[in-house]
């Protein structure tokens, strides 16, 4: 069963809400209560969020870190309203690194940049001039 807490969620920062769980792959049609309902039977969700531009992920914030871990074993890879979803605990940094961890902005297979593996990402449209010609 939910608690409501005393202060709106959503006017506070993310540490003071919980533990940040990251869903990635969900269907554009995905609202706030529908992952209030995927997470349901693993503790006190204390506020959810879904993106809208781009599309395809969001955040849930639990009250007890442990709810969050298990949620986050038990859920990732599980069907979320017809799609195979990622559920890991927030790295906090969105949209930041080349590989590895998840997390990230895109919620892509291969880190926060579309999939692009190891490296930084280039900031500009452009590769700088070759050196000493």
């Amino acid at each position: 069963r939910e608690r409501f807490l005393a202060h709106p969620v959503s006017a506070m920062n993310d540490s003071a809400k919980g533990t940040k769980v990251f869903i990635g792959n969900l269907p554009p049609d995905a609202e706030g209560r529908d992952l209030r309902d995927f997470f349901r039977e693993y503790g006190t969700v204390n506020d959810a969020w879904v993106a809208r531009k781009p599309p395809g992920f969001g955040f849930v914030w639990f009250e007890d870190e442990r709810d969050a871990r298990d949620a986050c074993r038990d859920l990732d890879g599980r069907d979320c309203m017809g799609n195979r979803v990622r559920v890991e605990i927030s790295n906090g940094r969105p949209g930041r690194g080349g590989g590895g961890g998840g997390g990230g902005y895109r919620g892509g297979g291969g880190g926060g940049y579309g999939g692009r593996g190891g490296g930084s990402p280039r900031r500009y449209g452009r590769a700088p001039p070759p050196r000493g010609r």
